[in-house]
């Protein structure tokens, strides 16, 4: 009988008290994952500043960045299965979690290009890093509870100096509008200027993806702190 008893509070014990509801594991996967996520990313615009790419720092940083991407998602998955009063900021955390993916699979898409021998000069590669990695670092700010600082508020706004791609795009348009594409178009050109446009578009990709995830972990401090009270 005693046993019976023992057992019923124990059942009862690891029921109301010892449960750990995944909403107090978020922030620091969140934390864990957009540090990973900004690594990964130096990790792959390195190609473009140094001229040099590690290929196996490349991967352990990919690697780090997955796992991390990979541990949040699954808290979030158990998180939907969790009581609905312990779903805590439930759409601000899915929010999150799709942004990261996007980063993620951007900067895999960047990797492509870090990973090959050609040269991308005309790229304005320094702006892209600070302008991104201003959005990405404004956002571990916000997750570990800093102020963001100015510097960071005006690097996330440069404007990359790609002009050079528009020109030679705009050049292509004029030699396809003049049907002289056999005779003086030079096939390696049309293959590098395609990749350039790539490159830019996804960097663009990258930056619009962190600015939201930023604005996303606002959204969840926000509704975190408590409103102070009225005088």
């Amino acid at each position: 009988f005693d046993t019976a008893i023992a057992g019923i509070i124990a059942f009862a014990v690891s029921y109301i008290v010892l449960p750990v509801w995944e909403h107090t594991q978020n922030l620091d996967l969140m934390k864990k994952s957009a540090a990973d996520n900004l690594i990964y990313f130096q990790s792959v615009i390195s190609k473009f500043l140094q001229g040099n790419f590690d290929l196996e720092d490349y991967k352990v940083k990919r690697k780090n960045a997955i796992i991390s991407l990979a541990n949040l998602s699954d808290n979030f998955q158990r998180m939907i299965s969790d009581p609905k009063n312990q779903q805590k900021k439930l759409e601000v955390v899915h929010q999150f979690v799709a942004t990261s993916h996007l980063i993620t699979a951007y900067t895999a898409s960047l990797s492509q290009y870090s990973k090959s021998n050609e040269e991308y000069p005309e790229i304005d590669a320094e702006s892209w890093s600070r302008k991104i990695e201003a959005e990405m670092q404004q956002t571990s700010a916000l997750l570990n509870g800093n102020d963001i600082n100015e510097t960071l508020k005006m690097e996330s706004r440069l404007e990359p100096e790609d002009s050079s791609i528009e020109d030679m795009l705009l050049k292509r348009k004029t030699e396809i509008e003049e049907n002289d594409i056999v005779d003086r178009r030079d096939p390696d050109k049309i293959s590098h200027l395609t990749e350039l446009k790539n490159i830019h578009d996804i960097l663009e990709l990258i930056y619009d993806v962190a600015k939201e995830q930023r604005k996303v972990i606002e959204k969840y401090k926000n509704e975190t702190e408590p409103t102070p009270p009225q005088s």
